[in-house]
């Protein structure tokens, strides 16, 4: 219905441990609880592995404004040093806003970070990111998110990795899957996201695909301008301004779950 593409292990693995690693997407902004943290797609998937294995232990190590080479540094390391048997890795696009994106560097940290990680004996979902087409907000950077696109499930592939490739899921263009800043997902866009990576581990039936409903278009030329002016005051402007700062939103932030800990003796909260 929604063409999502993806490579599915085989059959049904039971993990025993899982680390997530990347940037806001996967830290999990903007999905929040009633305590003001942040859950996010990981986090949810987390909880479906666990319903398989009680004796699930879950790290997650991304931090919101990492670029491939910081969380090659970084969280790649702290990773393997745990020897988890999955590991999630979605990384590139705080590399491909920067208006000086070198898309070689990005590609030769993405492509070291899957080798250790399979070095190190991980199963590996790498998350391809999709088409900004009916985004208006980035729509003006599709080259780059295609180009993106392709080198993350090429290296994925090379590397023996499952994929998830959200380039054809068209309903991702609804705004009801983003949070106002219209970056990051919203907490049913980050439901659906879970349920489409445990879709690809085989862990997930794909009835999230009958619960979506397809793209209706964009909406009235009023309503758009209206919400594009509030847009670029409250939440553009800001981002520039923090770029031209050369800031990061994260750099000050720390993993919310940096060692793997059992969700039985530690669970995620509500």
């Amino acid at each position: 219905m929604f063409g999502l593409k993806s490579e599915r292990v085989q059959c049904e693995t039971v993990w025993s441990s899982y680390i997530a690693v990347g940037d806001s997407f996967t830290e999990g902004l903007d999905d929040p609880r009633s305590d003001g943290s942040y859950r996010g797609w990981a986090d949810r998937l987390a909880r479906t592995l666990h319903e398989r294995n009680a004796a699930l232990t879950y790290a997650n190590l991304a931090i919101r404004g990492r670029t491939t080479e910081r969380i090659l540094r970084d969280q790649i390391p702290a990773a393997t040093a745990q020897r988890p048997e999955l590991v999630t890795f979605a990384s590139g696009i705080n590399d491909l806003m920067t208006p000086s994106w070198e898309p070689a560097r990005t590609f030769a940290a993405m492509d070291e970070s899957l080798r250790q990680l399979r070095s190190a004996g991980a199963d590996v979902l790498v998350v391809a990111f999709g088409d900004p087409q009916n985004r208006a907000s980035i729509r003006r950077l599709r080259q780059r998110f295609e180009l993106l696109n392709r080198a993350t499930v090429m290296l994925a592939r090379e590397h023996g990795c499952m994929v998830l490739d959200f380039w054809p899921l068209t309903a991702y263009a609804a705004d009801d899957y983003w949070s106002e800043d219209r970056l990051h997902l919203s907490a049913l866009g980050h439901e659906v996201t879970a349920a489409a990576a445990a879709e690809v581990l085989n862990i997930g039936d794909g009835a999230w695909r009958e619960s979506v409903a397809a793209w209706q278009g964009r909406p009235p030329l009023r309503q758009r301008v209206i919400a594009d002016g509030t847009w670029v005051v409250k939440h553009a402007g800001p981002w520039v301004w923090r770029r031209v700062r050369r800031k990061s939103a994260g750099e000050d932030v720390q993993p919310k779950r940096p060692a793997l800990a059992s969700l039985a003796a530690e669970p995620l909260p509500e």
